[in-house]
């Protein structure tokens, strides 16, 4: 969040005001994302004879130049210093605690001097303050105990693109997206200048082990396998309870061996939990984890809708360096109670009525969607979880060049870094200004809800055509 102000009182080469530096890197932007939106076209349109030499020349060029702008930042993420702490020092620390019978959600700061050897004064707020992840996610790092901090968030890492790739390998063999290997120099380009992936790697989170888990239980979903994607998709709502929501999905499609899979699933991963850490361990998670983790809801960086209400009439008591526009935790609640209501009772209606394979696909994307945006907390990492829904809009939309370019802007905004956003804006101040949560903080999240919409429209519509060609088809025969 600091790297926002900092980032724009940074100087600016020597014979260019920060205004001339501001206006030629949104022209560079514009550029190349005009660029990638033709290229988008082009590929969808012509998906045969889009390879030609000087496609695959520039491509290759991209690919190298972004390569060696970001590959070495890159790197660097997988492993960090001995003394820089990441988010998967969480589930280290809480197994490094489980061996030596202590509690796996003790105070961080315990952890840190016991572990590192540095000495964090209590009083300061930090930005973890106990492990605030599900036991079962202690339980996924178990294997990485006999490696020291840095090693193992390594390893973790390491072992998560892994997940990733096969994810990607598992959509690009279900939807059919990829001809050419030269594809490869897209993916490379795109993967390195997507900030969720770079987010993912510096904290060694848990999302590409997520993205993997759902896109195994939407593949096995797709070839009827339901018992193996219900229990993928129950582990995935062990490891982070918010993939829960895509259970209604497919209770709105009436596969109720699915649903009772996942629930089993789910379950069992729970039952594993308490023989191994006992049931306070969950009591001490539930009572009182869940309610410290709710008093960030308002960082800069959570996109989900109960962050923008709430950075706008209840920051809470942490994580919140905002301005409220009007202190009111009621119209706060209220608010968020209310969207997400709409949003998730919209998304099972539509969910409800899909009966054609292509309107199932897209409601199930936009049950992703939904999933994030009512997440209480959804930060930039989270977004990996996008690469399902946008598969799916790719394989499914139609090759008009106004709906392609469409989907392309609105997915856009998940590509810019904040770091970007904040020199773009002119910095933000600290304590941040309601104007500043409602135009920078909130691009994402007004990006994920126009994706939301275009995703409602694109399901209803794929349903209706459906419906349409099959009466067609009933009255010719």
């Amino acid at each position: 969040m600091a790297m926002l102000h900092s980032m724009a009182s940074l100087a600016v080469l020597g014979y260019l005001t920060k205004l001339e530096a501001r206006i030629i890197a949104v022209s560079l932007i514009t550029a190349f994302f005009g660029l990638l939106a033709h290229e988008t076209v082009a590929a969808r349109r012509h998906p045969g004879a889009y390879w030609t030499r000087i496609r695959t020349a520039v491509w290759a060029l991209l690919a190298l130049i972004v390569l060696l702008w970001r590959g070495p930042v890159f790197v660097q993420t997988l492993m960090p210093p001995s003394r820089v702490l990441v988010d998967f020092f969480q589930e280290w620390s809480s197994v490094q605690n489980w061996r030596r019978g202590l509690p796996i959600y003790e105070e961080q700061v315990l952890a840190v001097d016991r572990y590192l050897g540095i000495k964090i004064d209590p009083t300061e707020q930090q930005a973890v303050e106990v492990n605030a992840h599900p036991p079962a996610s202690v339980l996924m790092a178990m294997p990485m105990f006999w490696l020291d901090y840095p090693r193992a968030t390594l390893a973790w890492n390491l072992l998560s693109l892994v997940l990733g790739a096969a994810a990607l390998w598992v959509i690009n063999v279900e939807c059919k997206l990829a001809e050419s290997w030269r594809t490869l120099l897209v993916v490379v380009t795109l993967a390195l200048l997507f900030d969720p992936l770079l987010a993912q790697t510096l904290f060694a989170q848990l999302n590409l082990l997520l993205l993997f888990l759902l896109v195994g239980a939407w593949a096995a979903a797709r070839r009827q396998q339901d018992r193996l994607a219900g229990v993928l998709l129950g582990t995935a709502v062990a490891v982070k309870l918010y993939p829960a929501l895509l259970v209604a999905f497919f209770a709105m499609q009436r596969r109720w061996r699915l649903v009772v899979a996942a629930l089993l699933a789910a379950l069992a991963w729970c039952g594993m939990t308490v023989l191994v850490f006992g049931l306070d361990t969950h009591y001490q998670y539930a009572w009182e984890v869940v309610p410290r983790v709710h008093e960030w809801r308002a960082g800069w960086g959570n996109l989900s809708v109960l962050g923008w209400w709430s950075r706008l009439f209840d920051p809470g008591t942490k994580g919140g360096l905002v301005t409220p526009m009007v202190y009111n935790p009621w119209l706060a609640k209220a608010g968020n109670y209310v969207t997400a209501s709409l949003l998730v009772g919209a998304a099972c209606w539509i969910a409800w009525r899909a009966r054609t394979p292509q309107a199932r696909e897209l409601s199930l994307g936009l049950f992703v969607v939904t999933m994030l945006l009512i997440s209480p907390v959804c930060w930039p990492h989270y977004l990996l979880m996008l690469v399902l829904p946008a598969a799916q809009v790719w394989s499914s939309i139609s090759e008009s060049r106004l709906v392609v370019l469409g989907v392309v802007v609105l997915l856009l905004p998940v590509w810019w870094p904040p770091i970007l956003v904040g020199f773009l804006s002119g910095g933000v101040p600290t304590p941040a200004t309601p104007k500043y949560s409602l135009l920078v903080f909130s691009l994402r999240t007004y990006a994920l809800l126009s994706f939301w919409l275009f995703l409602a429209w694109a399901a209803t519509r794929a349903r209706q055509v459906e419906e349409v060609s099959a009466r067609f088809g009933h009255a010719t025969s």
